[in-house]
């Protein structure tokens, strides 16, 4: 038997608690966190002011079932149904699977793009680690 979605309305969740004036944006930075877990996508504005936040969890996506490029697809288009950019600034961190699809979907909606960066963090090695006693 197949069970089927059902996609509630979106939830944003804002610092101040109330529903954004702006849904037409000129310009905007949009953050995409893709982790193995969850995907989430945060729109900011070039002033740094947070205007408006996504995740996965909040679609009744759980478990996971969080981390899938269905789910992140979903969420991404929920949210630039809501909100609309016409130039934007990435960041994407992180190498779960959302980062294709939410591109994907950016690419759809006909945002131009002024740059696309990563800034997945990643060590180069550190410090040297503890030696263990040799008996």
């Amino acid at each position: 038997m197949i069970k089927r979605l059902q996609i509630k309305p979106i939830q944003v969740l804002y610092r101040h608690k109330r529903q954004p004036k702006v849904t037409l944006l000129e310009k905007g930075i949009i953050h995409i966190l893709a982790s193995f877990n969850n995907t989430r996508i945060t729109i900011m504005d070039y002033k740094s002011r947070l205007i408006l936040t996504a995740s996965t969890g909040m679609y009744d996506f759980k478990n996971t079932k969080k981390g899938t490029y269905f789910a992140a697809k979903t969420t991404a288009e929920n949210v630039f149904n809501i909100i609309q950019i016409n130039y934007a600034e990435i960041r994407i961190k992180g190498i779960g699977a959302g980062r294709t699809s939410v591109l994907q979907v950016i690419n759809s909606k006909q945002i131009q793009i002024s740059s696309i960066l990563d800034i997945t963090p990643f060590s180069h090695n550190g410090c040297k680690s503890t030696l263990k006693k040799v008996r």
